[in-house]
């Protein structure tokens, strides 16, 4: 844990407990940033957007969320009768609208990810990008081949597990035994309330862009906001 914190001292700033690694060792030094969403498709409650805007935020450069639609995804393709891409792009519509409510420029690729995020990142003077953690090979080599492509610190952020995988255990466990004590001795460190998102406040990036049309039609899912503050109380008491 230490090493991958120490590869990129952009780490050290943070103010949340350690929910992030560093996948390359470049360092910061200017430009936007942006949040590569891949797992967690939200945008509230979400440590790697709170992450990478606060990054943003401290330095005053421009923030932005770029989401890239692959052709396929394991069983699943992008066709308009595949079920799990149709329901992706209802909660995408619901990410649109919210990221516009607050000011944060969210972009749709489409096509390879790996060249995609690379042109991006390339064309638009990124300074640097987070991401989300995702436990699947496909996911972990995607995002590691974009580390190793660029110049600029990629950093990925556990914003899916209460505590973050790579702080509760370095190695491989035996069985839920073994790493349930080392999981709830971290739980009082972990278990805070999500802060809320602030209203950008920063000029965006001024990128010419148009959004796929289905991206723009009205959403059928009626996204439900739940008080985070609530739900910590109720495990803390438990």
């Amino acid at each position: 844990i230490l090493a991958n914190r120490l590869k990129c001292a952009m780490l050290e700033t943070m103010k949340y407990p350690i929910r992030a690694r560093a996948l390359n060792a470049h360092s910061y030094a200017h430009g936007p940033v942006i949040y590569w969403m891949n797992r967690e498709m939200r945008v509230h409650d979400n440590w790697a957007l709170l992450e990478a805007y606060q990054f943003a935020q401290e330095h005053a450069v421009p923030f932005a969320i770029v989401f890239n639609l692959m052709p396929s995804f394991l069983t699943a393709t992008n066709h308009p009768q595949d079920r799990m891409y149709a329901w992706m792009k209802e909660g995408l519509k619901i990410v649109h609208a919210e990221a516009h409510a607050l000011g944060i420029p969210f972009y749709v690729r489409e096509g390879d990810a790996v060249t995609n995020l690379s042109q991006f990142i390339q064309h638009h003077g990124v300074g640097a990008v987070f991401t989300d953690f995702n436990p699947l090979r496909v996911m972990r080599s995607m995002k590691q081949k974009v580390a190793d492509q660029v110049t600029i610190p990629v950093v990925e952020v556990d914003a899916h597990n209460i505590v973050p995988w790579f702080v509760a255990s370095d190695k491989q466990e035996w069985g839920a035994y073994t790493l349930r004590p080392k999981i709830h001795r971290l739980l009082p460190n972990y278990l805070i309330p999500y802060p809320s998102l602030k209203p950008n406040d920063i000029t965006p990036l001024a990128i010419p862009y148009t959004p796929p049309t289905w991206l723009l039609s009205p959403a059928s899912l009626v996204p439900t906001k739940i008080r985070s503050e609530e739900h910590t109380s109720e495990l803390q008491s438990r």
